[in-house]
């Protein structure tokens, strides 16, 4: 095998892997304009049929203001704001008050996404129902 060859092949790997980084940092976060202080809260232990809440701080990590968006994954999932405006370099904050409808694990997810950008990615409220 020729040292060229093997040269080669690693760069094709690198790309690929650069690429797959890249493609994971650009939806995870909204390309960094805005940053959370956690993705999940885990609210612990609670009873099937009651609500738990939990509270998510985000930052405006650019120096123009902008929208951000929240949709829930189901009507069990209620939010405090369906949208907020965040200041250039401004702090936000989302209250997100889920239903444990089962027993068992569970994951309730809001989308959040910018103005601007087709890229979204989740927030999570877990726990365990009994």
């Amino acid at each position: 095998m020729k040292i060229s060859s093997v040269v080669q092949g690693k760069s094709v790997y690198l790309c690929i892997a650069l690429f797959a980084a890249v493609s994971v940092v650009g939806c995870n976060g909204s390309g960094g304009t805005i940053s959370f202080s956690r993705k999940t809260v885990d609210v612990g232990r609670t009873n099937v049929g009651d609500s738990v809440s939990a509270a998510f701080r985000m930052r405006n990590r650019t120096d123009v203001a902008m929208t951000v968006t929240f949709l829930p994954e189901c009507d069990c999932t209620v939010l405090s704001t369906d949208s907020m405006e965040l200041a250039p370099r401004g702090f936000g904050k989302l209250e997100v008050r889920a239903a444990a409808d089962a027993p068992g694990e569970f994951h309730k997810y809001v989308y959040v996404q910018t103005a601007g950008s087709d890229d979204f990615f989740t927030i999570e409220v877990k726990g365990y129902a009994e």
